[in-house]
């Protein structure tokens, strides 16, 4: 019963590359937030050691994704609002009912359990918590969700409005990622001196993360550099295909400095300088934008590596919105209390176990009988705009 609950359906049209990509980022992130208990077993720098920014590769994975979709729907199609509608609905149908049935869930049981403000609890609903602001608390995972869903809304507006006075869908999407890339660059710099100006005092750490890292603001350029990739598959596909394997060196190379220069060099992140604030982003990204030329040839394999690494893929996104707030801090803590003679070593082996269970097996719930059926429904209402 259990495993046929479990069992999940695999697509044929899968890119087995990017599933890689996408795994390896959901991995990353449900590890990193769950690696607090295993520091009680080991030594804390050997739980770092595998960590890597699992948000960033998402984003640029998306923005690839997402600006491939757009890219072709605008040299195929007359831009205009239903062009721009339509990718709008496809998008809220396959990201905003996970989302909400989760931001739905999480406010009942604050609301029972805790205590909760409605003054900040209505920005969840519009994207707004982060805009240009500190993440609230509630819901923590959230923050890169809102920057996805303006990213959304940014990109295919932006470009209309480009392509309608007069500009070329190439010319145009290649000034929106100059832009942006730039913009942001320019903003994270300015922030960063207004900060020093001032002796900002706030924890060090909280101010990469919070004011630099989870703010929609910041952090748009992310996507537009997995937007050059679909730029680049698209209009320059010889290159693309030529030099992806290095490029594959490249990407890896980069990932393996930052990863070198943030831990074994600097450390802990002891200071919001300038790398950190404003080009530790970029790094990351273009890493992981490396990776794209390779990983995109790289179609179905077979067997159970192969089959693991697609199922997380395919359930990544109903496994990052379910791992923290409502695993982490209310299933796994409230399991535990059923066992008040746990303790010590035993206790964190426990939590660290309850912990990923829960979430692989609710991830694949949440895919299999409500992501995957909003998805589906897409199909019927784009067909009638």
């Amino acid at each position: 019963m259990l495993g046929r609950i479990l069992k999940v359906n695999i697509p044929d049209n899968r890119v087995f590359g990017l599933d890689v990509l996408r795994a390896a980022a959901i991995l990353f992130v449900v590890y990193g937030h769950g690696a607090y208990a295993l520091a009680g077993l080991l030594p804390k720098s050997l739980v770092q050691l595998p960590l890597m920014d699992g948000v960033s590769l998402f984003f640029v994975l998306s923005g690839y994704l997402i600006g491939g979709i757009i890219l072709k729907s605008y040299e195929r199609s007359p831009a205009d609002v239903t062009l721009v509608w339509r990718f709008w609905l496809r998008r809220w149908f396959r990201t905003l009912p996970n989302y909400f049935l989760i931001l739905v869930v999480l406010v009942a049981y604050h609301v029972v359990f805790q205590e909760l403000s409605f003054a900040t609890i209505w920005r969840y609903f519009f994207f707004m918590q982060n805009f240009a602001s500190d993440h609230p608390a509630f819901f923590p995972e959230a923050w890169s969700l809102s920057i996805e869903e303006w990213f959304y809304i940014f990109l295919p507006l932006c470009l209309l409005v480009l392509v309608r006075v007069g500009l070329r869908v190439q010319t145009a999407l290649l000034s929106l990622i100059v832009i942006t890339i730039v913009a942001s660059l320019v903003f994270r710099y300015s922030r960063l001196l207004e900060l020093d100006a001032n002796n900002f005092e706030l924890g060090k750490l909280r101010v990469w993360d919070e004011l630099f890292r989870k703010q929609v603001v910041t952090r748009l350029d992310s996507l537009m550099y997995g937007v050059f990739g679909a730029y680049l598959h698209y209009y320059h596909a010889g290159i693309w295909e030529k030099y992806k394997r290095i490029f594959l060196l490249a990407g890896l190379g980069l990932l393996l400095l930052h990863k070198i220069t943030t831990f074994f060099i600097i450390g802990e992140l002891a200071n919001h300088g300038l790398y950190y604030s404003v080009f530790s982003f970029v790094v990351v990204s273009l890493g992981a934008l490396l990776l794209l030329p390779w990983l995109s040839q790289l179609y179905r394999h077979d067997g159970l590596l192969y089959r693991f690494i697609t199922v997380i893929s395919l359930t990544s996104y109903s496994m990052y919105l379910v791992h923290l707030s409502l695993v982490r801090n209310i299933l796994v803590p409230g399991t535990l209390q059923l066992f008040p003679n746990l303790s010590g070593d035993w206790f964190l082996i426990a939590h660290y176990g309850l912990y990923w269970i829960y979430t692989v097996v609710l991830s694949i719930v949440l895919y299999k009988y409500f992501e995957l059926p909003m998805m589906n429904l897409r199909v019927r209402f784009a067909n009638k705009t």
